[in-house]
């Protein structure tokens, strides 16, 4: 899961395929409590690092991405270190800042360098570097694998009436891409996670709007839904305002009352699972709206007892939840429908 900044310039355009099949529903739907099988904690603050984000690996086991020491984390599913890879510098087997992870249905780990302008591609089962390749300059990243090495969410600098799918060869070259739909007039409302969802392609949500884009294993759109929050594209403000030591400048920012919709995203083959950033303290990262895959019908909503601060849907079903508030824990639990 990453989170991308997309720089458009148009409106809303109209879907490229027919809508989800119903309504999205006016209210939350409430699953089953989800069940805590079990836990696993850095007490010591040498297990995880300083771990930003979470993903699944086969197998029930997980990966952490600790962006403070630039290391790929991985974890069996009882808890049980499994391998590391990386660390910070510009040679083989470091990264310069790791932006985004991921993992392709192959069984790959693929890591995002921005700062380098590589990514890299691990065997999820050893940790052992399989490949490399560069990225195109410019623009913003999320790297989502699909049925190749792996596809790069490229939007670049200089066009910013759309935002290209590029798949990269190994050297750096983009293949081919695809046009995706402006999702918004201005790129600060236009903050958007992405996941992937298997065999069925990716899907993006956003930060300030509860839109989410289902898209194919080519990266063409499949369908858009406005999800259960029903959180519209922010209006973005220019304000005058005073900065300490500089004098008054001109701020450009979202509408201040804008509500948060996403906060983090994860998914399969079978369902989309979007964490619901909320503004109210008490809900706040503990709502994870659950949507079709195959439809984008919302499915219902499952309520967590403490804020998550990123979510992965492992192999085996059950959801790894990552907390950061206070000890890095990742949380193991079992979800009924």
């Amino acid at each position: 899961m990453t989170l991308l900044r997309l720089a458009m310039a148009s409106p809303i355009v109209a879907l490229i395929s027919a809508p989800p099949s119903s309504a999205q529903a006016p209210e939350h739907r409430w699953l089953p409590e989800p069940v805590l099988v079990a836990s696993f904690v850095d007490e010591d603050g040498t297990l995880f690092g300083d771990p930003q984000e979470i993903v699944a690996l086969p197998h029930g086991a997980f990966a952490l991405a600790d962006r403070g020491e630039n290391t790929i984390r991985a974890f069996l599913a009882d808890g049980s270190p499994a391998w590391t890879f990386g660390r910070s510098g510009a040679g083989p087997g470091e990264f310069g800042s790791i932006q985004d992870i991921d993992v392709s249905p192959a069984g790959e780990v693929l890591v995002l360098d921005r700062r380098l302008g590589r990514a890299t591609i691990l065997d999820a089962a050893t940790g052992k570097q399989v490949t490399g390749f560069s990225i195109p300059t410019g623009g913003q990243y999320g790297i989502l694998p699909s049925s190749g090495r792996g596809r790069v969410l490229v939007i670049p600098e200089g066009e910013k009436d759309k935002t290209l799918w590029v798949a990269v060869s190994e050297d750096g070259a983009a293949l081919e891409s695809a046009d995706m739909p402006v999702a918004c007039a201005h790129g600060l409302a236009c903050e958007a996670y992405s996941a992937t969802t298997g065999s069925m392609g990716a899907a993006l949500a956003f930060r300030w709007s509860s839109k989410v884009i289902f898209l194919d294993p080519g990266g063409s759109v499949r369908f858009t839904i406005d999800g259960v929050e029903g959180l519209p594209v922010p209006d973005v403000n220019t304000e005058s305002t005073t900065i300490p030591g500089l004098g008054n400048a001109t701020v450009t920012r979202v509408d201040r009352s804008a509500g948060t919709a996403t906060a983090g995203l994860t998914g399969d083959e079978l369902n989309l699972y979007v964490l619901f950033g909320g503004s109210e303290e008490e809900e706040r990262r503990r709502i994870v709206n659950v949507y079709s895959v195959a439809t984008g019908d919302y499915r219902g909503s499952f309520l967590f007892p403490n804020s998550l601060a990123g979510l992965a849907i492992l192999s085996d079903g059950r959801l790894a939840t990552l907390d950061r508030d206070y000890i890095p824990t990742v949380h193991i639990w079992e979800l009924s429908w």
